[in-house]
């Protein structure tokens, strides 16, 4: 799907947010519910996805990093796994507005924290110039199980 998006020339990709697996199987004796995965239990899996795309997009495209971002803490590891910009969806939708604002606060502590002026400043480690062979957070999210 990079390929195609990046041979195309789309403008950018949202990855990824639901899957089609179902989080546990039916009772015995009871009718199988078809559900999608998401929010928490699909964090992981979505950001060693979201890493991989950045990885094979080589910063070329926005990516937009969703699946799981309940907090500042996941709302930067997409970040660090090479999102441009983090989708609320599920997190959203349990916990309400309220969540906004402390991702918002959380994230604005962790520039600070990193010497950052601005959001236009803040990038995932390794894309920057001269990354050269040093593993990022976008090798080490694309490479775990």
């Amino acid at each position: 799907m990079v390929a195609t998006a990046l041979t195309r020339r789309i403008d950018g990709l949202i990855v990824s947010n639901t899957n089609g697996r179902r989080l546990r199987r039916s009772p015995r004796g009871t009718a199988a519910k078809a559900a999608a995965l998401s929010g928490r239990p699909l964090f992981e899996p979505s950001t060693r996805l979201l890493a991989r795309a950045y990885l094979l997009t080589g910063g070329a495209m926005p990516l937009i990093g969703c699946g799981g971002v309940e907090d500042s803490e996941t709302a930067l590891a997409k970040i660090e796994a090479g999102a441009n910009l983090v989708q609320l969806y599920t997190g959203l939708a349990l916990k309400g507005y309220g969540i906004v604002e402390p991702i918002l606060v959380g994230l604005s502590r962790a520039l600070k924290r990193a010497g950052s002026t601005g959001s236009a400043n803040w990038s995932a480690p390794g894309r920057a110039s001269g990354a050269g062979s040093e593993t990022t957070e976008a090798d080490a999210y694309a490479t775990s199980d």
